[in-house]
Protein backbone atom coordinates (compact mmCIF):
# COMPACT_ATOMS: atom_id res chain seq x y z
CA UNK A 1 0.00 0.00 0.00
CA UNK A 2 1.06 3.26 -0.91
CA UNK A 3 1.73 5.74 1.92
CA UNK A 4 0.86 9.54 2.31
CA UNK A 5 4.51 11.82 3.05
CA UNK A 6 3.94 13.87 6.02
CA UNK A 7 5.93 17.24 6.57
CA UNK A 8 6.31 19.43 9.28
CA UNK A 9 5.99 23.07 8.88
CA UNK A 10 6.75 25.58 11.15
CA UNK A 11 4.00 27.79 11.53
CA UNK A 12 4.29 30.54 14.40
CA UNK A 13 1.30 32.96 13.60
CA UNK A 14 1.04 36.28 15.00
CA UNK A 15 -1.80 37.81 17.49
CA UNK A 16 -4.34 39.76 15.82
CA UNK A 17 -6.39 41.70 18.65
CA UNK A 18 -8.88 42.82 15.85
CA UNK A 19 -9.28 39.42 13.98
CA UNK A 20 -9.44 37.39 17.82
CA UNK A 21 -12.21 40.22 18.64
CA UNK A 22 -13.89 39.29 15.54
CA UNK A 23 -14.04 35.23 17.07
CA UNK A 24 -15.38 36.63 20.20
CA UNK A 25 -18.64 39.20 18.36
CA UNK A 26 -17.05 42.06 20.33
CA UNK A 27 -15.36 45.11 19.98
CA UNK A 28 -13.28 45.11 23.42
CA UNK A 29 -11.29 43.42 25.57
CA UNK A 30 -10.56 44.24 29.34
CA UNK A 31 -6.78 45.16 30.26
CA UNK A 32 -6.08 41.75 32.33
CA UNK A 33 -7.99 39.53 30.06
CA UNK A 34 -5.64 40.56 27.21
CA UNK A 35 -2.60 40.07 29.02
CA UNK A 36 -3.65 36.49 30.53
CA UNK A 37 -4.77 35.84 26.39
CA UNK A 38 -1.38 37.01 25.35
CA UNK A 39 0.64 34.76 27.85
CA UNK A 40 -1.40 32.26 26.44
CA UNK A 41 -1.10 33.05 22.87
CA UNK A 42 2.84 32.73 23.48
CA UNK A 43 2.63 29.33 25.73
CA UNK A 44 0.17 27.74 22.89
CA UNK A 45 2.19 28.56 20.36
CA UNK A 46 4.74 25.86 21.37
CA UNK A 47 2.01 23.14 21.46
CA UNK A 48 0.50 24.26 17.42
CA UNK A 49 1.33 21.44 15.47
CA UNK A 50 1.31 21.62 11.41
CA UNK A 51 1.55 19.04 8.68
CA UNK A 52 1.11 19.01 5.22
CA UNK A 53 0.20 15.71 4.24
CA UNK A 54 0.43 14.56 0.80
CA UNK A 55 -1.14 11.23 -0.71
CA UNK A 56 0.81 9.79 -3.02
CA UNK A 57 -1.51 10.03 -6.06
CA UNK A 58 -1.24 13.47 -5.38
CA UNK A 59 0.20 15.83 -8.20
CA UNK A 60 3.40 17.67 -7.37
CA UNK A 61 1.85 20.83 -4.99
CA UNK A 62 -1.61 19.06 -4.15
CA UNK A 63 -2.09 17.85 -0.65
CA UNK A 64 -3.50 18.66 2.85
CA UNK A 65 -2.99 20.92 5.94
CA UNK A 66 -3.48 19.50 9.02
CA UNK A 67 -3.16 22.13 11.73
CA UNK A 68 -3.91 21.42 15.35
CA UNK A 69 -3.45 22.12 19.05
CA UNK A 70 -2.53 19.94 21.91
CA UNK A 71 -5.26 18.15 24.30
CA UNK A 72 -2.85 20.24 27.25
CA UNK A 73 -4.70 22.96 25.57
CA UNK A 74 -8.11 21.80 25.27
CA UNK A 75 -7.53 20.86 29.37
CA UNK A 76 -6.62 24.85 29.73
CA UNK A 77 -9.41 25.84 28.17
CA UNK A 78 -11.63 23.62 30.31
CA UNK A 79 -9.59 24.95 33.34
CA UNK A 80 -10.61 28.70 32.28
CA UNK A 81 -14.32 27.56 31.85
CA UNK A 82 -13.66 26.15 35.37
CA UNK A 83 -12.99 29.81 36.68
CA UNK A 84 -15.89 31.67 34.73
CA UNK A 85 -17.84 30.86 31.79
CA UNK A 86 -16.66 34.12 30.34
CA UNK A 87 -12.99 32.90 30.63
CA UNK A 88 -14.01 29.78 29.17
CA UNK A 89 -14.91 31.32 26.33
CA UNK A 90 -11.91 34.03 26.12
CA UNK A 91 -9.83 30.74 25.82
CA UNK A 92 -11.78 28.64 23.29
CA UNK A 93 -12.24 31.44 20.89
CA UNK A 94 -7.96 31.73 21.46
CA UNK A 95 -7.64 28.39 20.81
CA UNK A 96 -10.38 28.64 17.50
CA UNK A 97 -8.22 31.91 16.41
CA UNK A 98 -5.03 30.04 16.32
CA UNK A 99 -5.45 27.22 14.27
CA UNK A 100 -7.56 29.88 11.84
CA UNK A 101 -4.83 31.97 11.90
CA UNK A 102 -2.52 29.23 11.41
CA UNK A 103 -3.94 28.03 8.28
CA UNK A 104 -5.18 31.95 7.01
CA UNK A 105 -1.31 32.40 6.88
CA UNK A 106 -0.41 29.09 4.94
CA UNK A 107 -3.93 28.97 2.73
CA UNK A 108 -4.50 32.64 1.84
CA UNK A 109 -7.77 31.65 0.63
CA UNK A 110 -8.86 31.05 3.51
CA UNK A 111 -9.35 34.26 4.60
CA UNK A 112 -10.65 35.95 1.87
CA UNK A 113 -13.26 33.35 1.25
CA UNK A 114 -13.90 32.88 4.63
CA UNK A 115 -13.90 29.43 4.49
CA UNK A 116 -10.99 26.33 4.79
CA UNK A 117 -13.43 23.47 2.98
CA UNK A 118 -13.13 19.76 4.61
CA UNK A 119 -11.92 17.12 2.04
CA UNK A 120 -12.66 13.47 2.41
CA UNK A 121 -9.83 11.80 3.79
CA UNK A 122 -8.92 9.12 2.37
CA UNK A 123 -7.08 5.66 3.23
CA UNK A 124 -3.57 6.88 2.63
CA UNK A 125 -4.35 10.54 4.78
CA UNK A 126 -6.46 8.22 7.53
CA UNK A 127 -2.89 6.38 7.95
CA UNK A 128 -1.52 9.57 8.52
CA UNK A 129 -3.82 10.72 11.03
CA UNK A 130 -2.86 7.79 13.00
CA UNK A 131 0.81 8.22 12.62
CA UNK A 132 0.43 11.43 14.12
CA UNK A 133 -1.54 9.91 16.88
CA UNK A 134 -4.67 11.63 15.92
CA UNK A 135 -8.45 9.32 15.06
CA UNK A 136 -10.29 10.78 12.45
CA UNK A 137 -14.39 10.30 13.71
CA UNK A 138 -16.32 9.21 10.15
CA UNK A 139 -19.65 9.92 11.70
CA UNK A 140 -18.65 13.71 13.02
CA UNK A 141 -16.07 14.54 9.93
CA UNK A 142 -13.78 15.56 12.58
CA UNK A 143 -10.15 14.96 14.63
CA UNK A 144 -9.99 14.25 17.76
CA UNK A 145 -8.81 17.46 18.94
CA UNK A 146 -11.23 20.33 19.38
CA UNK A 147 -8.78 23.35 17.98
CA UNK A 148 -7.77 21.89 14.47
CA UNK A 149 -8.47 22.62 10.68
CA UNK A 150 -7.85 19.81 7.99
CA UNK A 151 -8.12 21.72 3.97
CA UNK A 152 -7.09 21.32 1.25
CA UNK A 153 -3.49 22.50 0.83
CA UNK A 154 -3.70 24.92 -1.65
CA UNK A 155 -6.92 25.91 -1.61
CA UNK A 156 -9.35 23.74 -3.99
CA UNK A 157 -12.77 25.86 -3.39
CA UNK A 158 -15.51 24.42 -1.28
CA UNK A 159 -16.46 21.51 -0.67
CA UNK A 160 -20.04 19.30 -1.67
CA UNK A 161 -20.83 18.69 1.93
CA UNK A 162 -20.80 22.15 3.51
CA UNK A 163 -21.96 24.06 0.18
CA UNK A 164 -24.84 21.55 0.29
CA UNK A 165 -25.73 22.49 3.88
CA UNK A 166 -27.98 25.47 4.88
CA UNK A 167 -25.29 26.37 7.32
CA UNK A 168 -22.71 27.34 4.91
CA UNK A 169 -22.26 30.81 4.35
CA UNK A 170 -21.22 29.79 0.73
CA UNK A 171 -24.38 27.79 0.24
CA UNK A 172 -26.53 28.46 -2.87
CA UNK A 173 -29.41 25.85 -1.24
CA UNK A 174 -30.51 28.38 1.14
CA UNK A 175 -33.78 30.20 1.22
CA UNK A 176 -33.64 34.11 0.79
CA UNK A 177 -34.26 35.53 3.80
Amino acid sequence: MEEATIETINAKPEFDLMYYLGVCGTNRIEHELLERIEAAWKDWKDRLHVYKIKPSHAKKDEGFVLIFLNKSVEEAVEDAWEKSPSEGMSFHNLGITMVMSAAQSLVPEVMEKGCAPLPRPGSEVLAAFEKLGLEWNKETKSANRQYAVFTHMPHAGGCEICSLSDTCPNSTLRPMQ
